[in-house]
């Protein structure tokens, strides 16, 4: 009878069954590390799409403001009576689509193209800026040639950019016109008489 080789190369089961242990602690760490980096990417997204909408509103807010000669809160959508020195007018507000549930800052322009009468063009309804899934909360609070306006990006309840900025308006408000808007307020739009 001849002599068995027992000098087979090879793992024992202990040994595999460690080696298999070892890995799936690896990959859980592993997953869990990169989940927490996914959460943290996905949350950094979130707040510079925001900011990126935020400062958008902004801009538009500063720059249809800064030139107003009197900025009113109005609801429905007349516009008042025209001011023969104002070639310029506008309702801004924030709106939600009702079947995308999407958010976006709208605006009705109406622009004088005649003085002797003063006739104006009808007014047209435009996307100023598309907020998608944001919310743009806008108060607008101010008299004489000073307003601050304090402005809110939300994404589901949650704010992720708020800023105030004061604006040195570069012609005086009626002496007895106080502004107090919030874009939360039923049906209410910010109109701005502007000069070119």
């Amino acid at each position: 009878m001849g002599k068995r080789n027992w000098n087979r190369k090879g793992f024992t089961l202990a040994e595999e069954t460690i080696t298999v242990l070892l890995i799936g602690i690896l990959i859980v760490s592993a997953s869990g590390i990169l989940l927490s980096a996914m959460r943290f990417f996905c949350r950094n997204v979130i707040t510079l799409t925001a900011q990126t909408k935020g400062l958008a509103v902004m801009e538009q807010l500063q720059e249809n403001l800064e030139y107003a000669k009197d900025i009113q809160v109005q609801s429905g959508t007349d516009f008042p009576a025209g001011d023969e020195n104002c070639a310029y007018q506008m309702l801004l507000w924030t709106d939600q689509d009702s079947d995308s549930g999407d958010y976006v800052l709208k605006a009705s322009e109406k622009i004088q193209y005649s003085n002797d009468p003063p006739v104006y063009s009808s007014a047209s309804e435009n996307d100023i800026c598309k907020l998608g899934k944001y919310q743009a909360l806008i108060t607008v609070n101010g008299s004489g040639n000073t307003i601050v306006i304090h402005l809110e990006i939300q994404r589901y309840g949650t704010t992720y950019y708020s800023e105030n900025r004061t604006i040195l308006l570069k012609n005086s408000l009626p002496s007895a016109g106080e502004v107090h808007y919030s874009s939360a307020g039923p049906d209410s739009k910010l109109y701005i008489n502007c000069l070119e």
